[in-house]
Formats: structure tokens, C-alpha cells, sequence
């Protein structure tokens, strides 16, 4: 199964595409989630611009972890909402439910993630963590947005802080996660964070 959404900036011709990724585990365990990758695109072709164009993929947790380092995604769909096309997703990991809605926004050139956790249980870890492809550069612009550059291009990482108050948090060079703040575990609840990427 393979499914992708993209979103191309006329002006330059470079575009965006979110491509969904069956999740290779580590031996001993099952594959039963979905990743992604982020890759940069040419409005010529709609092909990679190189070889070496993925930006962001995806860091996906074992079926025997309740909190996974990335939503644990097992199904999908994608429908045409007017001008953003939609995938939307649901996953489970121990006790708690995830889902997604990323967003390919044609009118303004980006990609939207509303992502949320429907939690049981004290939770250790709620939050999106990709690897860094090795071209990638990472530029700091504030607090809630980073810029990613790699292949001559640039796209700006932007955490929503209304939502959930999520933050950045790297890993060395090659991880980043934007991290969703877990208030102190009362009763089930849902704890939401958004981003967005702009081509």
C-alpha cells in the first residue's frame, strides 16, 4: 500500500510531498504501522529534485512500546477537501489511541499536522520525531520555528504554540521532535500539537 499528498509553490516550482512508508521494525517484532518522509519535488516531473531529496522521515517505535517516539499510525485514508487534500489516520499503542490530520494546503504552499493522543495512563512521551536526512541544515529562527535547508532549497518547520505548547527538542544532528507538553495525568484526556511545513 503507498499513498503520498503533495503541494507545489507555482512561483518556483518546487513542491513538497508527504509519502506514506510501511515501518521496517527491528527483528523480533511486528510491522503493523505506517511512517512517513517528507521529500522535496519538481512541479516539472513531480519526481524527486535529487536522489539524495528526502528531508524528514519518520522515527517509528516497536509494537511493544506504549509510547512510541512518533504516533503509532495503522490506517489511512485521503480525500480532496476544496483546496487542501487530507490524510487522515489512527493508531494505537498500549492504552491510548493517536490520529492525524496532515494537510496538503495548495493555496498557501504547506503542509498542516493536527496530530492528538487520546491518553489512559500517565503518558512518557507524546510527540513527532524524524531523522534528519545527512544534507540537511538546521537554522533556528525562534522559538517555535526552525529552518530546514538541504538541496539549494529551504522550507520552514513551524510549531503552532496555541496547541498544545509543543517545543523542539534535537537529538544530535540527525533527530528532531517536536514535543507536545503532558500536563500532570488526572483522568483520560486528549493532548493535541501542530506544525506545519512552508515550501
Amino acid at each position: 500500500m503507498h499513498h503520498s499528498i503533495a503541494v507545489i509553490n507555482q512561483e518556483n516550482g518546487v513542491g513538497l510531498t508527504l509519502e506514506i512508508t510501511r515501518h521496517c521494525p527491528a527483528p523480533g517484532t511486528n510491522s503493523d504501522r505506517f511512517g512517513h518522509c517528507i521529500k522535496f519535488i519538481s512541479s516539472e516531473n513531480s519526481v524527486d529534485i535529487s536522489p539524495n531529496a528526502v528531508l524528514l522521515s519518520t522515527v517509528e517505535g516497536s509494537d511493544v512500546q506504549p509510547w512510541p517516539p512518533s504516533p503509532p499510525l495503522q490506517d489511512y485514508s485521503i480525500e480532496q477537501r476544496n483546496d487542501k487534500t487530507l490524510l487522515l489516520a489512527v493508531g494505537m499503542a498500549g492504552r491510548s489511541h493517536w490520529s492525524a490530520s496532515i494537510a496538503a494546503d495548495l493555496k498557501n504552499h504547506c503542509l498542516e499536522f493536527d496530530m492528538a493522543c487520546r491518553i489512559k495512563s500517565p503518558p512518557e512521551f507524546i510527540g513527532t520525531t524524524y531523522n534528519l536526512s545527512r544534507s540537511c541544515q538546521i537554522e533556528q529562527i525562534s522559538q517555535h520555528q526552525i529552518a530546514i535547508s538541504a538541496n539549494s532549497q529551504s522550507v520552514n518547520l513551524t510549531i503552532d504554540p496555541a496547541v498544545g505548547n509543543a517545543v523542539f527538542n534535537r537529538d544530535g544532528d540527525d533527530q528532531i521532535s517536536i514535543v507536545a507538553e503532558c500536563p500532570t495525568f488526572e483522568k483520560e484526556s486528549t493532548i493535541r500539537w501542530n506544525y506545519r511545513l512552508d515550501i
